[in-house]
C-alpha cells in the first residue's frame, strides 16, 4: 500500500497552477480556512509506560550514522516535539520476519518509483500487506529513500515525473532538508494520519494533487472533526511542500487529541480527567464527575511530579477560583469525537460549575459538549470526600 500526502483543493483555484510550488508567500484567502485532520482511530497506537515506541531497521547496513541521527532528528523534532510519543532503537536492526515486531520495520529502498511509502497507517505498519499491482510481494513497515533518487509523477495531474532530488531543488531546499520531510511525513502515516485529498468531503479540483481512492491502497482515514488543512505536512498542496518539515497549527492539535497530555472528557461515563493542571507554580492531576447539567464534583485530586510542560499539553491551570482548561478532548465508545476548551468555577463546596465550553477553534461544530452530557449517579459536592490537598491545590 502506498501513502502518499494530503491535498489542498482550494490552492489551484486561487493561483496559477505554475505558481503553486514557487510562490512562497501564503495567500490570505487559503490559510484563513480552519484546518482539519484526517485519522485512522482503530490504528491509534498503545503507549508503553515510558511512551515510546520502538523502530528498527530492515537493512541497517545500508544506512550511516548520520542518516540514522537525521531521521530520528526528523520525527523527534515534527511529532515528538508536539506529543508524548517517542521513538527508540534508531540503530538497531530488525528482528525476522517471522518474529512479530511491535513497532516500525524500516527499510532503505531507493531504486522502487514509489518509495518513500507506508505500508499502512498506525499499527497497520506491523503486519505485511496483501499483494497489489506492481507488488507481487505485497509490502511491511516504512520505505525510506536516503538518495531522494526515485522518480514518480507530480504530486498534481499536471506536472511531469521527477526525482525527489529535483523537487528538492526546486524549492530551494538542501538534501537533508528533504530527506527530514520525507521522514517526518512517512511517520505522520506511522501514527494514524492520512491524507486528506482521501476524504469523502474533499474540497474542489478532487485528483489535482495525486489523490488514489482505490480500495487497493487503503488509505482512508475514519475520522474528520476539524475543516480542510491546506498547510498540513500531510497535504500535497501547501506551498512549497517538499523539503518543508514543519508541522501546521492543526498537524500539532491533532497529534495532540490523541498523543498528547490533554484533559479528557468521557460523554459514556461524565467524568473529566485532567492529567496535569498548574496551580501557583504546582502541578497536580486531577479527576472530576459530572453529576447535572453545569456542575462536576471532585473524585481525586493529587499533587503529581514536576516535571515541566511540553509541547505535548496545552496548559490548564488555576487562577483563583477559575479553572482554565484551553485544550480538552471528548470520548465516546472510546473514540475521540471532539475538541473542546472549557472554564470552570470553583465553588466553596468543592464542587465546580461549568462557566463556559465551547468547541475549539481548530474543530468542527458538534452536537456533543460538556452541557449535553448524561447526567451521571454521583453524591451532591457538597458530600463528596475532599482530599487534604485541595486547600493548596485552590
Amino acid at each position: 500500500m502506498k501513502i502518499i500526502p494530503a491535498c489542498c483543493m482550494i490552492i489551484p483555484m486561487l493561483m496559477p497552477i505554475s505558481s503553486q510550488a514557487d510562490n512562497g508567500q501564503p495567500d490570505e484567502s487559503v490559510i484563513s480556512i480552519r484546518p482539519k485532520a484526517f485519522f485512522k482511530d482503530t490504528t491509534i497506537w498503545t503507549l508503553p509506560s515510558n511512551n515510546t515506541l520502538s523502530v528498527c531497521w530492515v537493512n541497517l547496513n545500508q544506512t550511516t550514522q548520520s542518516q540514522r541521527n537525521l531521521a530520528a532528528s526528523a520525527v523527534t523534532n515534527s511529532w515528538s516535539a508536539n506529543s508524548l510519543v517517542k521513538f527508540g532503537g534508531w540503530d538497531t536492526t530488525c528482528p525476522p520476519e517471522s518474529t512479530f515486531f511491535n513497532g516500525v520495520r524500516i527499510s532503505i529502498n531507493s531504486t522502487d518509483k514509489s518509495s518513500p511509502i507506508t505500508w499502512g497507517l498506525g499499527t497497520e505498519v506491523r503486519t505485511r500487506h496483501s499483494p497489489i499491482t506492481g507488488y507481487p510481494n505485497g509490502g511491511l513497515g516504512l520505505w525510506l529513500d536516503f538518495q531522494l533518487t526515485t522518480k514518480s509523477n507530480g504530486f498534481d495531474s499536471v506536472t511531469v515525473a521527477k526525482s525527489n532530488l529535483e523537487r528538492c531543488a526546486t524549492n530551494n531546499k538542501t538534501k537533508d532538508q528533504c530527506i527530514a520531510f520525507t521522514v517526518a511525513h512517512e511517520f505522520g502515516h506511522v501514527l494514524g494520519l492520512s491524507h486528506e485529498h482521501n476524504r469523502s468531503d474533499e474540497p474542489l479540483f478532487p485528483g489535482l494533487c495525486g489523490i488514489n481512492n482505490s480500495a487497493e491502497e487503503n488509505v482512508m482515514g475514519n475520522t474528520d472533526f476539524t475543516d480542510f488543512d491546506p498547510n498540513s505536512i500531510m497535504n500535497y498542496c501547501r506551498q512549497r511542500y517538499f523539503g518543508d518539515s514543519s508541522l501546521s497549527r492543526m498537524d500539532m492539535v491533532a497529534i495532540k487529541a490523541y498523543y498528547g497530555r490533554i484533559p479528557t472528557f468521557n460523554f459514556d461515563t461524565g467524568v473529566l480527567d485532567i492529567p496535569r493542571i498548574m496551580s501557583g507554580g504546582v502541578p497536580w492531576k486531577a479527576t472530576l464527575r459530572k453529576f447535572n447539567t453545569d456542575t462536576l464534583g471532585i473524585v481525586d485530586l493529587t499533587q503529581t511530579n514536576n516535571l515541566p510542560e511540553n509541547q505535548s499539553s496545552a496548559l490548564s491551570s488555576v487562577t483563583g477560583s477559575t479553572v482554565s482548561l484551553p485544550l480538552l478532548r471528548v470520548t465516546t465508545g472510546g473514540k475521540v469525537v471532539q475538541l473542546y476548551q472549557a472554564v470552570l468555577r470553583w465553588n466553596p463546596d468543592n464542587s465546580f460549575t461549568i462557566v463556559t465550553s465551547t468547541v475549539h477553534p481548530d474543530a468542527r461544530p458538534s452536537a456533543i459538549g460538556l452541557r449535553q452530557l448524561p447526567v451521571a449517579t454521583a453524591p451532591s459536592a457538597a458530600k463528596l470526600p475532599v482530599p487534604t490537598q485541595v486547600q493548596p491545590f485552590f
